[in-house]
């Protein structure tokens, strides 16, 4: 050893305490293993995990004496260490006397004055406490994902599971919430034989908040819908409802729209909610549908109003949310009404299908793929029937008398339902007993005679009616006749039924080649 003075040693002497001195002031174990793994050094805190005096530790192997095994630890990075210099981290479990922890072991090389790897240096950083954090964290994640899990069914049960089969309509609809639950919700209900109601809603705001307040709403249309022909009637008893259960910093806008699949009217209402576009296939043109009315639940009076049109077989309807007109692009533009209109007239020579595709492709590519920040929810409706009046010629037989009452029968067992308009209609006008008596079974016989010897492929007979004080007016016929060329002799097929129906009417006759029977009934009082 080469010479130095007293004070150099005393000063090297004292360097060495003050290191060893930091070395044990750590309170992370550290230890310095050998290249045959054996325990060339530790610190108190590596002794003091280990509960043993320093003299029972050093030459003893790393992993007999630290990890209590009889040999090499599965994945030990010691090896790697030495041969490639390698540093890094992995986490390891150990329990000593009944006690586990959990290390985050930090290892890197312990070089030579040479630059040779001689050792390998273990740091054991106790992160017991942030793994236990990490796993009570962990259970909560899985929590939360179970709830959400409950309000996305909740969410699915608010939209139809398939979309209808509606007579005379064809249905297209997109759903896209941003968040696993999202607040728009759209419906088509059945509300009676002849009407069924287009809903598309928009809870402020998303998530499981938006999800619970829409399934409240859904339940109050739900209520309110059957039986119940008025849109505006509809949303003002849904917003009482909403009113007085909603908190303020909740509401819901939406559009209800009812159509007469008989007569091809269609009935509108607004709450808050981006105006309906029409596509008006003869014109060529789109419409705005707009009617005032404020958001649902946010005012005891939503001053709701309601219109009605006429829609004609091709013209179509978009119902959507904001979340499709207020999809943005990177440069902030939103995409806007006017985008939108342009797109619906633009693609109007689509099939609904093909249309549904496009608008989903034309936002992804005005928003250039970013998120959307809004749920994104549109409806595609195109109208391809006339009404029966129409398609029948029906006004002309009432032209003189007044506009028909139209009921469509899908099946025999509902003619009593429109047999039953009939006779209220002619008990409010103070028809005798005997005469609404026969006129009730002459639409009978009238309605199985088309509805029997129809050809196939039906949808369904008709009853167009009209009653005053002095007569009842009464046309039945069936879809399937509407397409026959060859007039019918039904004198010489079904006298019996023929001669039945002329003994309860004041007269009888068959329109338009047989297509048609048509029969009146004077009030007996006069």
């Amino acid at each position: 050893m080469e010479f130095v003075d007293e004070k150099t040693y005393q000063l090297i002497l004292s360097s060495k305490i003050h290191l060893e001195t930091l070395f044990d002031s750590i309170q992370d174990p550290i230890l310095v293993v050998s290249a045959d793994r054996t325990v060339q050094r530790l610190n108190s805190a590596a002794a003091r995990f280990m509960g043993k005096d320093f003299r029972e530790i050093i030459s003893k192997k790393c992993f007999e004496i630290f990890h209590g095994t009889h040999g090499v630890c599965e994945g030990c990075p010691h090896a790697a260490v030495l041969k490639h210099a390698e540093k890094g981290s992995i986490k390891i479990a150990v329990s000593r006397d009944n006690v586990n922890k959990v290390f985050d072991l930090r290892f890197f090389p312990l070089f030579d004055k040479s630059g040779n790897v001689t050792a390998m240096v273990e740091h054991y950083v106790d992160i017991t406490e942030g793994e236990a954090a990490k796993s009570e964290l962990e259970r909560e994640h899985q929590h939360i994902l179970q709830e959400l899990k409950v309000a996305r069914n909740i969410q699915e049960a608010l939209l139809p599971p398939e979309l209808p089969d509606i007579h005379g309509v064809k249905l297209e609809a997109e759903y896209r919430p941003v968040e696993d639950v999202g607040g728009d919700l759209y419906d088509f209900i059945n509300i009676d034989r002849e009407h069924v109601g287009f809903l598309i809603a928009d809870v402020s705001g998303h998530g499981v908040p938006a999800s619970l307040m829409g399934a409240m709403a859904k339940m109050s249309f739900y209520n309110h819908t059957p039986k119940n022909p008025s849109t505006m009637d509809v949303f003002e008893r849904v917003n009482r409802d909403l009113f007085h259960n909603l908190m303020m910093e909740y509401y819901i806008s939406g559009a209800y729209l009812i159509f007469n699949t008989v007569r091809n009217t269609l009935r509108y209402s607004r709450a808050g909610h981006p105006e309906p576009l029409l596509w008006r296939c003869t014109e060529g043109k789109v419409e705005k549908l707009h009617t005032p009315g404020y958001f649902l639940g946010i005012m005891s009076n939503g001053d709701y109003h309601e219109k009605e049109i006429i829609v004609s077989k091709g013209d179509r309807l978009l119902l959507y949310t904001d979340g499709v007109i207020e999809a943005m692009n990177p440069q902030g533009e939103k995409f806007g009404m006017e985008r939108l209109i342009q797109w619906f007239a633009d693609k109007s020579a689509l099939t609904l299908a093909e249309q549904k595709i496009s608008l989903r492709e034309t936002i992804a590519a005005f928003t250039e793929g970013q998120k959307l920040l809004d749920d994104f929810t549109f409806l595609c409706i195109e109208f391809c029937d006339n009404s029966a009046l129409v398609r029948f010629d029906l006004e002309k037989e009432f032209s003189s008398i007044g506009t028909p009452s139209v009921f469509r029968a899908a099946h025999p067992l509902e003619f009593t339902e429109g047999i039953g308009r009939i006779m209220e209609e002619m008990q409010k006008a103070w028809y005798p007993a005997a005469d609404i008596e026969a006129v009730k079974y002459a639409a009978f016989d009238a309605l199985e005679l088309f509805h029997y010897t129809a050809p196939e492929n039906s949808s369904g007979a008709y009853l167009a009616w009209h009653c005053d004080s002095e007569m009842v007016t009464v046309v039945v016929t069936d879809e399937r006749y509407n397409n026959s060329r060859q007039p019918l002799d039904f004198d010489t097929t079904h006298p019996v039924q023929l001669k039945s129906i002329r003994s309860r009417v004041t007269t009888l006759q068959f329109p338009d080649k047989a297509k048609k029977l048509l029969f009146t009934r004077r009030n007996s009082k006069y």
